[in-house]
């Protein structure tokens, strides 16, 4: 009997413990001190040490609201998620989870979402508006897709004829340039197994320069399509690219760059809004090193300098907004320009510039 009125007693005072933290971080949340009003929730859930109750609810209900002002919505739908299963899935809750749905392009969630705020609230105006606002969004998708995907059937049409002439062709790689520029694009004509088409004129002298301006568009905020054209596109058709003249190192410069920038970031997920101490995923970069390393085997000087610079630029942009900081990637890289000077494939500026950007 004493053990018992003793372990109640100590899960009284750490649920007093936590609405203390609770409130604080209220006070702070109204001040505009997100990041202050999210480490003092978390400590008043550590307090609770994973404990299943409805205080434990409110708080990371309440924590969710933070990542939302700071637009970290994949935050937002971890704590929501653990907030209904604690019994906490009123109308607010299911209203911000939808709002990080739909922030994360994930509209069919986000009307289920805001559809049930409103029937737990039909009161709940916000979330009526945004029931609205996703529904024509959603429409406005479908319209998209379906106008996106004709006009991809159209210009593969064109490419895969056999007897079309080649200004046609030409025209319709210009077409598919402009249609891929978009993320709607670019998924569509992925799905219609259209990549094979537009690289198969990578060496075609005429229309080349538009199909490397389209593979610029598919790895642009990609990490998949990324990895799917790396597949696709052989080592020796990049390197003979390479060697051809200043404009096509440049478009490979700018296909290299968005492949790099796809890799170093996870764009899914903000970074730089993480939770203090919060670890960070392993980047897949070093995977793509060896591959880089290739193309400055044989390639003249303008097709190092672009492909260096594409690589330069993407680590500088990534680690300028210190949205990595791991020690293991930074001397993969710094090893890696080492080698380049040391076998003479780039000059020592080359690699003193990187250093001076990378350390800014």
């Amino acid at each position: 009997q004493h053990n018992y009125i003793t372990n109640n007693l100590r899960m009284v005072a750490g649920d007093v413990s936590a609405i203390t933290f609770k409130e604080r971080g209220n006070e702070q949340f109204k001040k505009g001190e997100y990041d202050a009003a999210i480490k003092l929730y978390s400590e008043g859930l550590d307090v609770l040490a994973g404990k299943s109750c409805s205080e434990s609810a409110v708080i990371l209900k309440n924590r969710a609201a933070c990542y939302l002002k700071l637009g970290n919505y994949e935050g937002v739908v971890e704590d929501i998620n653990q907030c209904i299963s604690q019994g906490g899935g009123d109308s607010k809750a299911y209203y911000r989870r939808a709002v990080a749905h739909q922030n994360l392009k994930q509209l069919d969630k986000a009307l289920r979402d805001a559809m049930d705020a409103v029937r737990i609230d039909p009161k709940n105006k916000t979330a009526v508006d945004l029931v609205m606002t996703i529904r024509r969004d959603i429409q406005n998708r479908k319209n998209l897709m379906t106008s996106t995907t004709g006009l991809v059937d159209e210009m593969l049409g064109s490419l895969r004829d056999q007897e079309a002439d080649m200004d046609k062709k030409t025209l319709a790689m210009k077409n598919l340039v402009n249609i891929t520029s978009n993320k709607a694009g670019s998924e569509t004509l992925i799905k219609k197994n259209g990549l094979k088409d537009v690289t198969r004129y990578l060496l075609h002298e005429k229309i080349q320069l538009h199909a490397l301006n389209c593979v610029i568009c598919l790895s642009r905020e990609s990490l998949e399509r990324t990895k799917l054209i790396l597949e696709t596109v052989p080592l020796e058709t990049s390197i003979k690219i390479l060697k051809q003249n200043d404009e096509c190192s440049t478009l490979i410069g700018g296909v290299l760059y968005e492949m790099f920038s796809s890799v170093l970031e996870d764009r899914g997920y903000d970074y730089t809004k993480r939770e203090l101490g919060q670890p960070i995923k392993k980047f897949p970069v070093p995977k793509l090193l060896p591959t880089l390393y290739q193309y400055f085997k044989e390639c003249c000087k303008e097709a190092k300098d672009a492909a260096l610079n594409s690589l330069l630029n993407a680590v500088v942009k990534v680690t300028d907004s210190r949205v990595m900081n791991e020690q293991v990637l930074e001397q993969q890289l710094i090893n890696f320009m080492v080698t380049l000077v040391v076998e003479g494939k780039i000059s020592y500026e080359h690699s003193k510039q990187w250093y001076q950007r990378r350390v800014r």
